[in-house]
């Protein structure tokens, strides 16, 4: 039969022990919110990223074909004004 004091030491121990794991199971839980943090984080700047390469991408399109339409589209010069002397 065990005395009172290894009755205490016992409870003690059993004392400890539960801390313990109550100390690891709130560890592990903050974790495993850091954890799912950084993959948000990680998953918003992959996407943050993707549209802005597609907006870099669309400007340069738009850049390009407003230079092919500007190239297309400018009026060519009159003969007669470089011929005569016209100043514009």
């Amino acid at each position: 039969m065990p005395t009172l004091r290894t009755k205490e030491a016992l409870d003690r121990a059993d004392a400890r022990f539960r801390k313990q794991e109550q100390v690891t199971r709130e560890r592990d839980a903050v974790w495993a919110e850091y954890v799912a943090s950084y993959h948000a984080i990680d998953t918003k700047t992959a996407r943050l990223k993707t549209m802005r390469l597609a907006r870099v991408a669309a400007d340069e399109a738009s850049v390009a074909s407003s230079q092919v339409i500007a190239l297309h589209c400018r009026k060519p010069r009159s003969s007669m004004s470089r011929r005569a002397g016209v100043v514009r």
